[in-house]
């Protein structure tokens, strides 16, 4: 059995977090994990608050963290794939995005100005998977219909079990991909979520293919 983590910020490039992706990578070898998605924060006001002078500079800062946990993971035999997670001003809900790539960050500025459904249209365009973060941790979050995203995270770490068990519900309820991850902000929060497979999930395609025929278990605390 292989676990996979599916929620992760980094103190390189999540001002949130206070782990470095050093710790993480070890942490979750030490854990038993063979993959881990690094998914970094991405939102207006922390772009602006960056002062860069341009989009490249911005977006090579964001991925700081991906690229430096990818360069340990591969020395140590650790999976790391690449997502994010992006707050739009239209909602401000969360979204994770997996299967981004350098090159659609770049090429794709100001995704944070989509609507939802702007922003499901252009993953669905470029075969990526978008999940609702946590979509019960607040009053100020709004639920996505079912046709506006791919699934929602039915288990967080930092959630209490009623705003889980809510999110697990609608998710069964409308057919949606239940992910659960631990959402690392801090060295105590590894480990405590994520995905189980028969297969190891080595790439991208590998994810995808896992969730969307259903061959996974969730992992809780």
């Amino acid at each position: 059995m292989y676990k996979t983590e599916l929620h992760i910020h980094t103190k390189e490039s999540s001002r949130c977090s206070r782990v470095s992706v050093e710790d993480i990578v070890k942490l979750y070898k030490e854990k038993d994990y063979k993959t881990i998605v690094i998914t970094d924060h991405y939102y207006e006001k922390y772009f602006n608050s960056l002062g860069f002078n341009n989009w490249d500079e911005a977006i090579n800062y964001l991925l700081n963290g991906y690229n430096d946990a990818k360069s340990i993971g591969d020395k140590i035999g650790v999976n790391v794939l690449l997502g994010i997670e992006i707050s739009l001003k239209e909602t401000s809900s969360d979204y994770l995005i997996y299967g981004i790539t350098k090159k659609l960050l770049l090429d794709n500025p100001y995704l944070y100005n989509y609507s939802l459904k702007d922003l499901y249209k252009f993953c669905k365009t470029n075969n990526l998977l978008l999940i609702q973060a946590h979509p019960f941790r607040n009053s100020s979050i709004i639920l996505a219909k079912k046709d506006e995203v791919d699934g929602l995270e039915v288990y967080n770490a930092s959630d209490n079990e009623s705003k889980n068990k809510s999110a697990y519900s609608y998710a069964k309820e409308n057919n949606l991909i239940m992910t659960s991850g631990s959402d690392v902000h801090y060295s105590s929060d590894t480990g405590k979520a994520g995905i189980v497979t028969d297969n190891e999930i080595k790439t991208y395609n590998d994810l995808l293919y896992a969730l969307n025929n259903n061959l996974y278990a969730i992992i809780k605390n």
